[in-house]
């Protein structure tokens, strides 16, 4: 790399990543070589470069103090190669952000936010890179360089793809996604790290934006909470008359669920999960349907109604069987389960008041209400 005397090292600086080390392994990559040749550098030395850009990168975002035979910039040839590479990277981060709703709804109890992690992690990558390339552009450009003109073209083009990953970061859903991360460790040990005080010098992951988003959807949920407890059906002049001697549930329940965005961490609540548990019996007193309705659910939800043997087990029997519920069809899967999705449901029921019909088999037998319990 060649000397670099502008930037003056931090005598307290740290290095808790070790990048001093990581920056000495990579610039003994023998692949590197091929950029002392002239030779186009194929997909190996490209990354050999930029590997060398993000470990430089980091060092200089955490001030590590290197000693004079690491202290460097990349040569115009090594940065442009490591910026190719990091466009690269950024196109496959970028699909990654967008399937980020998908892989939350999959996933296991307790991964979502290492999703989240990984992503503002690969977002802090290419922020360390492009500290180091863009050092490598000023020198190029300033020692009016032959490949400054190629540089200048490289360099607009990683900064749209670096604009294009952070719209895709911060697009309503995904943003909302990313702002679970708001109070972790995660956020703190990286502003810590960094050790600037002054917020306008920190990119947005980390400049207090996901807190504002995380405070955003909880006031929005806590009056989405309030306007559902301050709802009163409309009073009628007379009572409904149901023309059948079978009970039935109203929609209530099912309209007090509440639908948000993305069910983010919120304060404990000490009110149950469950809003309530709807009931119905076959004709035959064979078998239980049970639909639990939760107090919230993400766009796109759905609540399970079970089927199963009065001693609770799964009713498997009953798989592939159609099932009507407020008039919208569903299939018993082999597990005893048929998933609604709130949004059709309420759309079927139309109204809380409405009774709910529960119709099962190709001959619409309708099953009778029954208390929870």
């Amino acid at each position: 790399m060649k000397p670099i005397s502008r930037i003056k090292p931090n005598p307290g600086s740290r290095d808790p990543m070790s990048w001093q080390h990581e920056l000495q392994l990579a610039l003994e990559d023998p692949v590197l070589s091929v950029f002392q040749t002239g030779q186009t550098p194929g997909p190996e030395a490209r990354a050999a470069a930029y590997r060398v850009a993000l470990c430089l990168g980091y060092c200089r975002l955490l001030r590590v103090d290197l000693p004079e035979q690491l202290d460097g910039m990349l040569p115009a040839s090594e940065a442009m190669a490591a910026a190719e590479e990091l466009i690269q990277n950024i196109q496959v981060w970028k699909a990654e952000a967008r399937q980020l709703p998908a892989r939350w709804d999959e996933a296991d109890a307790g991964v979502e936010d290492q999703y989240c992690a990984d992503l503002l992690a690969a977002r802090t990558d290419a922020w360390a890179a492009y500290v180091a390339i863009s050092e490598a552009h000023q020198d190029c450009v300033t020692q009016r360089e032959p490949a400054a003109a190629d540089f200048d073209r490289v360099l607009d083009r990683l900064l749209a793809a670096l604009d294009e990953f952070d719209d895709v970061l911060r697009e309503p859903e995904i943003l909302a996604l990313l702002s679970t991360l708001a109070g972790t460790p995660v956020l703190t040990r990286w502003r810590q790290m960094l050790d600037i005080p002054n917020s306008d010098y920190l990119p947005w992951w980390l400049d207090g934006t996901l807190e504002q988003e995380s405070r955003r959807i909880a006031a929005e949920s806590l009056a989405a909470v309030q306007q559902l407890q301050a709802y009163r059906p409309p009073a009628r002049s007379a009572p409904q008359v149901i023309p059948s001697t079978v009970l039935r549930h109203s929609g209530a329940a099912i309209w007090e669920v509440q639908i948000v965005e993305a069910l983010a961490a919120d304060p404990v609540d000490p009110r149950p999960p469950i809003l309530a548990i709807l009931k119905w019996r076959s004709p035959d007193g064979v078998w239980i349907a049970r639909l639990s309705c939760p107090r919230r659910v993400p766009v796109g939800g759905s609540l399970p109604l079970e089927f199963l043997s009065p001693d609770g087990q799964p009713a498997v029997n009953l798989s592939g069987q159609p099932v009507w519920l407020g008039g919208h069809q569903q299939t018993i899967d082999s597990q005893g389960v048929a998933r609604f999705d709130l949004q059709s449901l309420r759309t079927a029921i139309s109204k809380p008041s409405r009774p709910i019909t529960l119709e099962v088999g190709a001959e619409r037998a309708e099953w009778q209400a029954i208390q929870s319990g």
